[in-house]
């Protein structure tokens, strides 16, 4: 699963203030300003535009989980340079992504027979 990962309050924090650390209030960007509201609907045009550009250039399919996409582990290294793409596109920012693999299963060859 590939998700941006920084936590949620300190992203809106950068994206709506700038700087989390400044304790500026929250600045105008186009004329007004941003909010929550916002935040979320740029990170889900991230992860629609991030599925739709796999689709299109690869047909890669993807499944969206919140902030999350669900691919085959062999898109991997492409599913995450879309996804870095789309999140610098709409928001200006690199994220950092986590890559959560699935556990490794265990083979039944492996197993000693019970005595």
């Amino acid at each position: 699963m590939l998700a941006p990962n920084p936590s949620m309050e300190f992203e809106s924090e950068i994206l709506l203030t700038g700087n989390p650390d400044s304790g500026q209030k929250q600045r105008a960007l186009d004329g007004r300003l941003r909010t929550w509201a916002d935040l979320m609907f740029s990170e889900s045009k991230v992860i629609i535009g991030t599925m739709v550009a796999l689709m299109k250039m690869r047909a890669i399919p993807s499944l969206a989980v919140h902030d999350s996409l669900i691919v085959a582990q062999e898109h991997e290294e492409w599913t995450c340079a879309v996804l870095n793409s789309c999140y610098f596109h709409h928001l200006r920012v690199k994220p950092l992504i986590k890559v959560n693999k699935p556990p490794q299963r265990l083979s039944l060859d492996a197993l000693e027979p019970i005595r």
